[in-house]
């Protein structure tokens, strides 16, 4: 008797004990207690083997999920639908659809019917890895077994759909999923919008991107309990600061809230940027400028904003492709359109007579005049390529971008050629588009002047009046990575042939220091960027060399701007440890620089995220800051 007690004892002992590593995500210890059970001749059951396989496959361990179920039958104890739920959904990450859809389909031999989380989970595994056929079979099956598809089933098939390249099939589900009353959620319709863009169905891009902001601006609302603010100085200032850094981190890159025109803004996604609506925020702080300089312009935000408040504006960047994507996005150089879209269609035409390629259309893009209307086709040709290997769009992190840009797109290694004709079509005329939206929300035409040379030997003719800009965070960015792999992918010279050091868009020679021409032939290479990654891991004595980068460039915005002018940084802290911890100070050495070389400081302001769960957005991990600067009288 005693035997027996104390044997049920043990069973209830390490079921609970099993039971909290799964809501831990514990499962090396849940696996550990269930060898202890067997070490102790403890007989397992349903409710430990369950917890077990759940815990597993909470953490993505599908190999031990599954082979726990296999014990399971072994021991002839028949698995609940928890358990076989739990195993199916840890194969979706993985892109294990065979073993998914085997399982479900084994579900009634053990004498369970599959419900809504099983035919989920099912298709989940599908979408990751591009059944649509299969996932579409399984949408055949729930509904004749009066199944009905929940929020994640539809995200699921609309993903599918989307990877196969189905438009139609996707913009259908998305509809369904709207008549079914779940909300449409960013996967979704960023989804849609992606399948569009490949297909060449740019006038549904612009009827869904309106969607796509609204969902994308209620998400971002949930994150709004996740940040803090602290600011210094006068209230006039600080509110425009905070608020700047609000929108920063609420809104996204390279979104613009609901309601509001997406312009140019994004049309390439750069490695990193500042939001449109943080720059727009700032630009109120200066109303009366009339010039504005950007010191490490990116892919123009700043830019296009200036031009839709009415400034002239100038830009500066060392990178290739950051004035190869500011020039487009800020329309520098007044593209003439109906030649573009007409020699957009001509290309498009060759190529679905000729039933060509990516390569062709390198080489056809590469025989027309040179000139603007020749660089607008090749950068419509690399957002194309960019947008090709894009699934979800917005959801592959530019971060991550240079990594393998140039190996990207189908299974062998290259864009997928049938995409070609309708993907370059459609992105020609979607970026005409944007073009038409941008020069009509701007008040006058803008001057906008772009020149590639280091910051730090620039002499304009004429000081602006007003710096906004977001140089480099320590350590946190490698620049060049991608606009080495975006050199591969157009192919020859392109990307630096458009715009070669120590020129400036359009043509002539940037303004730089005369004692100083080293720097206008010097090629562009790693380590010659302030603040790159790689120095940061190899570098001793980063801190100091970082104060001497921002002391040199802080000088030459000082030289650049004009006696009672004011210059406004957005500032990040680096990253010291690994990327994203966010653990080097930004603020103090850029406040102490700039004050060194003749700044005086008005006000700053800080957003600083209050927690390091797992689920926090990555870019409310990294405390940032807001910088305003007056050049004294």
């Amino acid at each position: 008797m005693m035997l027996k007690q104390h044997e049920a004892m043990g069973k209830v002992t390490f079921s609970a004990c099993v039971s909290a590593c799964e809501k831990c995500r514990k499962w090396q210890y849940a696996v550990d207690l269930l060898s202890q059970m067997d070490r102790k001749r403890v007989a397992k059951n349903l409710i430990t083997y369950g917890a077990c396989i759940s815990a597993c496959a909470a953490c993505g361990q599908w190999e031990q999920s599954l082979g726990l179920l296999h014990d399971m039958r072994s021991a002839e104890i028949f698995p609940d639908l928890v358990a076989c739920n739990a195993c199916i959904t840890s194969f979706a990450p993985q892109a294990q659809w065979q073993l998914a859809v085997g399982l479900l389909q084994d579900m009634p031999g053990l004498r369970l019917n599959p419900d809504v989380i099983s035919f989920s989970a099912a298709v989940g595994s599908c979408e990751e890895s591009r059944q649509w056929q299969q996932a579409l079979h399984l949408y055949e099956q729930m509904r004749r077994q009066s199944v009905r598809l929940d929020d994640f089933g539809h995200n699921a098939l609309i993903g599918a759909y989307s990877r196969a390249g189905k438009w139609d099939l996707a913009l259908q589900m998305l509809s369904l999923k709207r008549s079914s009353r779940y909300p449409v959620g960013v996967h979704a319709c960023s989804a849609s919008v992606s399948v569009c863009e490949r297909a060449g169905r740019w006038q549904e891009v612009l009827q869904l991107w309106p969607t796509l902001q609204q969902v994308q601006e209620e998400a971002n609302r949930e994150d709004g309990e996740l940040y803090e603010l602290h600011s210094v100085g006068p209230e006039d200032i600080t509110r425009h600061l905070e608020r700047a850094l609000e929108l920063q981190w609420l809104v996204g890159y390279p979104f613009l809230a609901a309601g509001q025109d997406q312009l140019t803004h994004g049309f390439y996604k750069y490695i990193a940027g500042m939001q449109a609506l943080c720059a727009r925020e700032l630009y109120r702080l200066v109303p009366e400028s009339k010039t504005v300089m950007d010191m490490f312009c990116g892919s123009g935000t700043v830019l296009v904003e200036g031009c839709v408040a009415g400034k002239h504006v100038v830009g500066c960047d060392v990178s290739p492709l950051a004035l190869f994507a500011a020039a487009h996005h800020a329309d520098a150089r007044h593209l003439d359109l109906e030649i573009f879209l007409k020699r957009s269609r001509a290309l498009t035409h060759a190529l679905r007579l000729k039933r060509q390629s990516w390569d062709f259309l390198r080489c056809q893009i590469a025989c027309q005049e040179p000139g603007p209307v020749q660089d607008a086709l090749h950068f419509v040709l690399l957002v194309a390529l960019t947008r090709a290997r894009d699934r979800t769009y917005l959801h592959t992190s530019s971060k991550e971008w240079g990594k393998d840009e140039a190996n990207a797109g189908s299974s062998d290694g290259g864009p997928e050629d049938d995409l070609a004709p309708s993907l370059f079509h459609g992105m020609s005329q979607l970026f005409a588009a944007r073009v038409r939206s941008l020069r009509a929300a701007m008040p006058r035409r803008s001057q906008v002047q772009i020149h590639r040379c280091d910051n730090r030997v620039l002499q304009l003719q004429e000081p602006v009046d007003s710096i906004i800009t977001g140089p480099p965070y320590p350590g946190v960015y490698d620049y060049h990575a991608p606009a080495s792999a975006t050199a591969d992918l157009l192919g020859a010279q392109v990307l630096y042939d458009f715009c070669a050091p120590g020129r400036s868009v359009g043509g002539g020679r940037a303004p730089t220091l005369e004692d100083h021409l080293d720097h206008l032939s010097s090629q562009y290479a790693p380590g010659r960027e302030i603040g790159q990654n790689s120095q940061l891991r190899e570098a001793s004595d980063y801190a100091s060399k970082w104060r001497a980068e921002q002391e040199a460039w802080l000088a030459s915005a000082c030289r650049n701007l004009r006696s009672g002018g004011t210059a406004t940084l957005m500032i990040g802290d680096g990253d010291r440890f690994a990327v994203g911890d966010g653990k080097f100070d930004n603020l103090k050495p850029t406040v102490e620089a700039a004050e060194k070389v003749g700044f005086r400081l008005l006000a700053t302001a800080s957003i600083i995220g209050k927690s390091r769960h797992p689920t926090q957005p990555r870019g409310m991990k990294r405390t940032e800051h807001m910088v305003h600067l007056l050049k004294p009288g």
